[in-house]
């Protein structure tokens, strides 16, 4: 194919040679050619011994000498036409036959590629940026340069990775450009950085960390807007030991009972602040319980021949009188917060939104975990609770999720939040801890409500495993080249055959092998492409303390009469000096 290639172009350029060439030297040498041919094809002309055929040889040996005008115009045309032939060859048929060859290679590549006939497909991150669509409205956040179309916000992202895979880092780049648009966000901080970055008192940022002296004032009764709640807050502050199932469950089920009557009595008697709370909680004896719990389903607890179910439970309430203590006694001028008048309150506020930060420090978590969990479920009814039209977005990112207590309301939140403007960010390290903190099922719901995902590396295999499940799988056309060798003939013959089967777009095994910032990123109905997160975003300077130690907590006051109750004003950020305050 060269050969030939060369031998056309060559061709061409012989004739380029001969339209080229000066008239006169044309006709000099087609006259030389045509004698030529005339002297060959008559060779015995020159025999003849008629005056006539002596007069024609004479005539040809003039043109055909070796100094004669035919002669050289011969010559010159014949070496402008080779030249011309070689250099075209050269210069046009060898690159051409370069050319004609790669993409015969690229054509062979195709043919003998997998091909995906259904599912998923992976390219490139450039690529996969060109899919998507261009939004409206305001700059969409970024993954690894991948804009998410801003309608696609509200369907939630996932992101897991193994310790220091640069998840955070990720987040980073989404509170970034969060930020810039004005947005509010909820975030659960566990060691501090989100504050040190983003917190901005002058924005009306609230930081919800009971060891934290920047901590706000909350009373849990600002909360209840129904009889109802009052079960959902006694469900965290009665928090059940951790590790599952244990033969005291039943006793702390109880205690939830009787605590959820005590919120609804304190509240339906106005009542209703952190100190009262902790009082009946923690001091009352069994005989006041007995007459506030009359005519309730807390009632049997403290009749008089269940002494012993009686104690189980005042144990029980001991837990959550000594959470109440990380709330009582701290009115004052600080901030303060109530999650329903803060969210219904959003819309009203121009410019930024402020933030809330749901912080804790490592060595006081499992102190702090009850009343992390009712914040995060506080926050979530809230949410759930505002108008479905006009509602500004609510960012929902949750770091490092198995930490917190399992919220009910989030699994509510994660299917209906479009409506109410949420958009979540869950980020975990192992689908385990997931699984051990929702159970089998709810880990479930809550990585199929997320529309985006991203994959960085997961040490473990049963996380590995379970995301290149997650990530999805591909009808794969496969193309098999196959070999035989004629013996008698020697000769080798080749054929090339096809075959369909179902295969992971991702090994477990490339996203146990992933780098650091990095990982696969799949957008909603758009194919799986690996994105590099950019370090860029570790580099911003922090504005505030990661954490303030607390000043000892003031002791509960003696009498009823010296609790300060908590008056109710409208506004997100809104100061309160009473109430309960953190």
């Amino acid at each position: 194919m060269a050969a030939i290639l060369f031998l056309v172009c060559a061709g061409v350029g012989a004739f380029a040679g001969w339209t080229t060439a000066p008239e006169l030297t044309q006709r000099g040498a087609a006259l030389y050619a045509r004698v030529q041919w005339q002297e060959l094809a008559d060779p015995f002309a020159r025999n003849l011994e008629s005056a006539e055929a002596r007069s024609r040889v004479s005539v040809r040996d003039a043109i055909l000498a070796e100094d004669s005008p035919a002669t050289r115009s011969f010559n010159s045309l014949f070496w402008r036409m080779g030249f011309f032939a070689v250099l075209t060859g050269l210069a046009i048929g060898v690159p051409l036959y370069r050319w004609r060859r790669r993409e015969w290679l690229k054509e062979g590549e195709r043919a003998g590629r997998d091909r995906t006939v259904r599912g998923s497909e992976r390219v490139s991150a450039e690529a996969l940026a060109k899919l998507v669509p261009p939004s409206r409205g305001p700059r969409p956040v970024t993954i690894g340069g991948v804009p998410v179309p801003v309608a696609e916000e509200a369907r939630h992202f996932l992101f897991a990775g193994a310790t220091g895979t640069g998840k955070t880092t990720a987040i980073f780049a989404m509170l970034d450009r969060v930020e810039a648009r004005g947005e509010h966000a909820f975030v659960h901080d566990v060691d501090g950085g989100y504050v040190a970055r983003y917190y901005r008192p002058e924005r009306g940022d609230i930081i919800l960390n009971p060891h934290d002296a920047r901590c706000a004032a909350w009373n849990p009764f600002d909360d209840i807007g129904s009889p109802s709640d009052a079960d959902r807050l006694a469900s965290f502050i009665v928090a059940k030991p951790r590790g599952g199932q244990s033969g005291d469950d039943v006793w702390y089920d109880q205690a939830r009972i009787v605590a959820a009557v005590v919120i609804r009595r304190l509240w339906e008697q106005g009542r209703g602040t952190v100190p009262e709370l902790a009082r009946a909680l923690g001091d009352m004896t069994a005989d006041e319980l007995t007459e506030l719990a009359k005519g309730t389903e807390a009632a049997r607890v403290f009749q008089k021949d269940a002494d012993k179910a009686t104690g189980s439970v005042l144990f029980c309430l001991s837990g959550a009188a000594k959470v109440m203590k990380l709330l009582r006694g701290q009115g004052g001028d600080g901030p303060t917060i109530g999650f329903d008048r803060f969210y219904q309150g959003l819309p009203e506020i121009d410019g930024a939104k402020p933030w809330i930060f749901l912080a804790s420090r490592k060595r006081n978590i499992d102190a702090a975990r009850p009343l992390l969990g009712c914040w995060l479920d506080c926050a979530v009814a809230a949410i759930l609770d505002r108008p479905t039209r006009g509602a500004p977005r609510a960012w929902l990112v949750l770091d490092e999720l198995p930490a917190l207590p399992r919220a009910g309301g989030l699994l509510t939140l994660l299917p209906e939040g479009r409506k109410y403007g949420a958009a979540c960010v869950i980020a975990f390290q192992a689908i385990g801890q997931l699984r051990e903190t929702y159970g089998q099922h709810a880990a479930g719901t809550i990585v199929g409500q997320a529309g985006t995902q991203l994959v960085m590396r997961l040490g473990d295999p049963e996380s590995a495993s379970w995301a290149s499940q997650l990530l999805g799988r591909s009808e794969v056309e496969e193309h098999r080249a196959s070999a035989s060798l004629d013996s008698d003939e020697l000769s080798d013959r080749g054929s090339l055959s096809t075959m369909r089967q179902m295969k992971p777009v991702v090994l477990d095994s490339e996203i146990g092998d992933l780098s650091p910032l990095t990982g696969f990123l799949r957008l909603s109905g758009l194919p799986i492409a690996r994105v590099t997160i950019p370090r860029g975003h570790m580099d911003r300077a922090d504005i505030a303390e990661a954490t303030m130690p607390v000043a000892p907590v003031p002791s509960l006051p003696e009498s009823r009469d010296e609790a300060v109750r908590g008056d109710r004003k409208d506004g997100p950020g809104h100061d309160r000096t009473a109430g309960g305050a953190l």
